[in-house]
């Protein structure tokens, strides 16, 4: 009786373990979404910025599910031919339609409402943390447990309940203001997206057994995941350099290179389809080059972008929608000198700890490997750094902070307290920086004030500052920062147009025709020039070049409901009605909720029965 007691009661307090371990889960995951809601709900204010506007609300792929086929078929921004806006750069070398697919389902529950766009950010960033506390649990228990292949939330396959290492690498991911820029830009969901999917791609291959079935459970969400990750944006194709390093720095269960080699082929099996997919889409596999750079040039820039980027994941100051990329010439100047230096300290300690803790060089790994396809310099423009290419280098970050925050308690005894006083300090400290850089993205005007004052060399800022102004009716400050983005960059075909658009308004048709023309010299197909020249002409009396320019619009953008409206505005003023009321048409079937355009339709058809009954009287 008494040994079926002792029984009893250790039967008890097994089964208290798994239920105390889902107890701290839950708590920990509602703690992780709870802080980082918390963080980014002001942005759910902001408007939409930059290239938000012809991303989302110009965007006719995400109205309607017929553009489904022309998704899958075409670049990023086929939508956008002929199509520049302000200060919108055509990009249409990358492949990312599962971006298309999100924004067309957040269109059709929230309609143009930026809010909503926002939210759908601050869900992913949200789902990230959680995946962040997740794969954290796991790879800090990989180094004391000798089996992963239990159930998603099992307590057999993680470090113990009491092991706070995971969530703090979560916090410390949601708090850091490097993130803002992925999360407060409505058009930064690609980066939330690849992240989320990668991560739990991770997620279920740390589970997987490689000596287990070629297609187990784990191994087809983890692929499945991962191929969605590649749709949603190609960094996520340096996943399986991943996938290799836990192998043969982390995993528990070694076995033969060739049975390793045996799970990698479905991955890429996964990566051959999408260049299938890409090859079809953009005729071609890596980006169109923007810049000619010799192999030693480089070399010695890409250390100089390594440098910033680690410089900004570690001190997360003077961030900007905007950094001037200075390209480097020579090892003997002083950025260059610093560069080599922080590079080979970094390839320093990665060796040693290769050799002393193979954790902290799986950390590195992750912080380096998302970073390299943003290290091909020839395809990248004078906007080579971007704060948001670190959201899922800094998962690396967060896994080496909350292990370095764990050594110094284990070392520290004593000194404990003082520990993780810091850690909370420097966890507030990160969330001011991030609530405050919530507020700079609340518009154009904010945003683009904030970047001139912290890169006034660069064209860019002083052209979005130019259109913010010019949207507020500011005519001459406007004119005046679109000035100086010319004076940085002469040939800037958008700073030429927007000086064009700003003389329109300002009733100097003769100066706007000025600009245009020089707009459409460095790019003939750009739409809007040939539509805004047009007007210009028009001003003028010269009505044959109007009709030229408002012909070349409606060709280079046969899906802007507002061009057609304008040659039908034309035909409508020349009297002759029936072309008219042909492109208003078109106006109304593209932009069916379109007040205006219904209007003119209307109007038009007045003037021709009008017309007509004024035929039959004279009869």
């Amino acid at each position: 009786m008494q040994s079926e007691q002792s029984k009893g009661s250790l039967l008890r307090k097994s089964d208290s373990k798994p239920a105390a371990f889902k107890r701290t889960t839950v708590i920990s995951i509602a703690t992780i979404i709870v802080a980082s809601a918390g963080l980014y709900a002001g942005t759910l204010f902001n408007g939409f910025v930059f290239d938000d506007t012809i991303q989302i609300l110009q965007n006719p792929w995400i109205r309607d599910v017929k553009y489904v086929p022309a998704i899958f078929s075409s670049g990023v921004s086929a939508f956008s031919t002929g199509i520049h806006g302000n200060y919108y750069a055509e990009v249409n070398y990358y492949y990312r339609p599962l971006m298309h697919l999100v924004y067309m389902l957040a269109y059709h529950i929230f309609g143009g409402a930026p809010w909503g766009f926002h939210l759908v950010n601050l869900i992913l960033h949200c789902s990230v943390c959680v995946m962040v506390y997740l794969l954290a649990r796991d790879i800090f228990g990989a180094s004391s447990m000798s089996t992963l292949h239990s159930p998603p939330f099992s307590s057999e396959c993680v470090a113990t309940p009491t092991d706070p290492s995971p969530v703090i690498a979560a916090l410390l991911f949601a708090a850091h203001p490097i993130h803002t820029e992925a999360v407060a830009w409505a058009a930064c969901l690609p980066e939330l997206l690849f992240t989320l999917l990668c991560s739990i791609s991770f997620y279920f291959y740390i589970r997987t057994n490689p000596q287990g079935k070629f297609l187990q459970g784990y191994r087809i969400l983890s692929l499945l995941s991962f191929f969605f990750g590649i749709l949603s944006k190609e960094t996520a194709l340096v996943l399986p350099l991943m996938f290799i390093a836990y192998d043969f720095l982390l995993r528990k269960e070694k076995t033969i290179v060739s049975v390793y080699l045996k799970q990698y082929v479905p991955y890429f099996l996964g990566i051959g389809l999408y260049f299938v997919l890409r090859v079809r889409a953009l005729n071609g596999i890596v980006p169109q080059k923007n810049a000619d750079v010799s192999i030693y040039g480089l070399i010695i820039n890409i250390c100089s972008l390594f440098r910033q980027y680690l410089a900004k994941l570690v001190f997360p100051i003077n961030l900007s929608v905007f950094h001037v990329f200075h390209p480097i010439s020579s090892i003997s100047e002083l950025p260059e000198i610093a560069s080599l230096f922080v590079t080979g300290l970094f390839v320093a300690v990665g060796l040693l700890t290769l050799r002393k803790n193979r954790f902290v060089f799986f950390s590195l790994v992750m912080i380096f490997v998302p970073l390299l396809p943003v290290f091909y310099i020839p395809a990248l423009s004078a906007n080579a750094f971007t704060e948001r290419y670190l959201y899922f280098p800094s998962l690396g970050f967060a896994l080496l902070s909350a292990s370095l925050v764990n050594q110094g308690m284990l070392i520290m005894r004593d000194a404990a307290m003082r520990v993780i006083t810091l850690t909370v300090i420097v966890f507030c400290l990160y969330s001011m920086g991030t609530i405050s850089r919530n507020g700079v993205w609340k518009d154009d005007y904010t945003l683009f004030s904030d970047a001139v004052k912290k890169a006034p060399d660069g064209a860019i800022p002083h052209l979005g500052l130019g259109v913010a102004l010019l949207n507020r009716g500011k005519l001459d400050e406007a004119l005046n920062e679109f000035k100086n983005s010319l004076e940085l960059n002469p040939d800037y075909e958008l700073a030429h147009y927007n000086l064009g658009l700003a003389f329109l308004k300002k009733g100097l048709a003769e100066n706007a025709i000025e600009q245009f023309e020089i707009a459409l010299r460095l790019n003939p197909r750009h739409a809007e020039a040939h539509n805004d020249l047009a007007m210009a002409y028009y001003a003028t009396g010269e009505k044959n070049k109007a009709f030229e320019h408002f012909y070349a619009a409606v060709r280079l953008q046969p899906d802007n409901a507002e061009a057609y409206n304008n040659l039908g505005t034309f035909y409508g003023q020349m009297g002759i009605i029936d072309k008219a009321i042909e492109n208003f048409e078109i106006a109304v079937r593209l932009s069916p909720d379109h007040p205006g355009f219904l209007a003119n339709l209307r109007q038009a058809y007045q003037e021709k029965n009008m017309k007509r009954l004024k035929t039959e009287s004279v009869r």
